[in-house]
């Protein structure tokens, strides 16, 4: 097959708002209500800390410190269960798919070949071991 290509190598880590968006996605409805209002302020109405401090009667630093523990409360569920990394990991197996089916200039694969494929496409190997990157968000500005 000939590429050695894994999600660590051939794919940037995602910037801080779109992991953010991407861990809400899949485990925002485990946050308080209160947790989910200040998220969506910050991030998907792009309000600034201090809008959003106005908004709700509360410091800016107490903005700060909900979307900080949204953060990291996110991150934990999804070092416990993974559905971010397992969805980066599927969008890359798909590419790579793509890719080779491409380069070989057919538009499927079947048989001993498939099979030759899929054994080196789903290869365990380091790449598929979970991040240990810690908690990640905006910034401490807005």
């Amino acid at each position: 097959m000939g590429t050695n290509s894994s999600p660590d190598e051939s794919t940037p880590a995602l910037p801080a708002a779109v992991r953010a968006a991407a861990l809400f996605d899949w485990y925002g409805e485990l946050l308080t209500p209160r947790q989910k209002e200040v998220f969506r302020l910050y991030y998907e109405e792009d309000m600034s800390l201090g809008e959003i401090g106005r908004e709700l009667g509360i410091s800016r630093q107490a903005v700060y410190d909900l979307l900080h523990r949204c953060i990291v409360e996110l991150e934990r569920y999804e070092q416990a269960i993974g559905m971010v990394r397992r969805t980066e990991l599927y969008q890359h197996w798909r590419q790579h798919l793509a890719s080779s089916l491409e380069t070989s200039g057919r538009s499927s694969i079947d048989g001993p070949e498939a099979e030759s494929f899929f054994d080196e496409l789903f290869r365990p190997g380091p790449w598929l071991e979970r991040s240990e990157d810690g908690p990640s968000g905006r910034g401490s500005s807005g």
